[in-house]
């Protein structure tokens, strides 16, 4: 919905959501606010900070996506669609939008040999090798991710996963056709949960079989790292005792350059 502010500026409503710490802090889920059609990701950034000053905790590690796609703090984001999804990534806390599915609800998408999952229920070794399963596959190379129970002398009884599954999806499929540039593979599976996973339990599962090992092998390093590095899903840490923690990948691409930032400035 477009709207002209009484000094005559052009603006478009934008939707906002909100996710995990930013969530927490903003109270809310979602928002409507006006703002500027032509302006940079800092405009943007400064804009939803006045209008949810809340979230100045956590202002120095911002990054946006509008519309499932990442933005520069320097990028030129012009706002006209009818609707425009603004993402909001915090560290070590994260805010995106918010998906909200029935319990059970698997979230699957399959591209020809590439499988996507993303789902609150009890992950399964033995059906995410099946099927990657190919009669010409010489290997099948696995990672499994599980909850331990403890993190810097801190007894942990649970995680809990959120995830914009949209977005998500997408940056899996990236996944998938980056390894197929890279390696011969026949098929991948990445298979990620959601909601409460208890101590033990798998988290994610990435499996991915070739003709040779090597090849697989090197895959799902890719697969794990890249999916740890750009795929919107944030984890909470539950503790037996003291607060819970929103967990920031140290491999993820914002983290990295909020550190660089810090480091410009010192």
């Amino acid at each position: 919905m477009d709207h002209v502010n009484n000094d005559g500026t052009d603006k478009v409503e934008i939707t906002v959501l909100f996710f995990a710490k930013s969530r927490e802090l903003v109270e809310q889920r979602s928002a409507q606010i006006f703002i500027g059609k032509r302006l940079r990701g800092r405009d943007l950034i400064a804009s939803i900070l006045n209008h949810f000053p809340s979230l100045s905790v956590i202002q120095e590690n911002l990054v946006i996506a509008v519309n499932q796609h990442y933005i520069e703090k320097e990028s030129e984001i012009n706002l006209k669609g009818a609707y425009n999804d603004i993402i909001f990534k915090f560290l070590p806390s994260s805010t995106v939008p918010i998906v909200t599915e029935s319990k059970g609800k698997v979230h699957s998408l399959h591209m020809a040999d590439d499988t996507i999952v993303i789902t609150p229920d009890h992950l399964h070794v033995d059906q995410v090798t099946e099927i990657v399963g190919a009669p010409s596959a010489g290997a099948i190379s696995l990672f499994v991710g599980t909850t331990r129970d403890n993190f810097n002398g801190k007894t942990v009884v649970r995680l809990e996963y959120e995830a914009y599954i949209p977005m998500a999806r997408s940056e899996m499929r990236k996944i998938c056709q980056q390894v197929r540039e890279k390696w011969e593979v026949i098929k991948i599976a990445i298979f990620h949960r959601i909601g409460v996973v208890p101590l033990g339990e798998a988290s994610v599962i990435i499996a991915v079989s070739s003709a040779h090992r090597m090849n697989s092998l090197e895959a799902v390093q890719y697969c794990i790292d890249t999916l740890k590095a750009t795929v919107p899903i944030w984890k909470k840490e539950v503790y037996e005792q003291g607060e819970p923690s929103w967990k920031e990948n140290s491999e993820c691409f914002w983290a990295k350059k909020a550190r660089s930032s810090k480091q410009s400035t010192v």
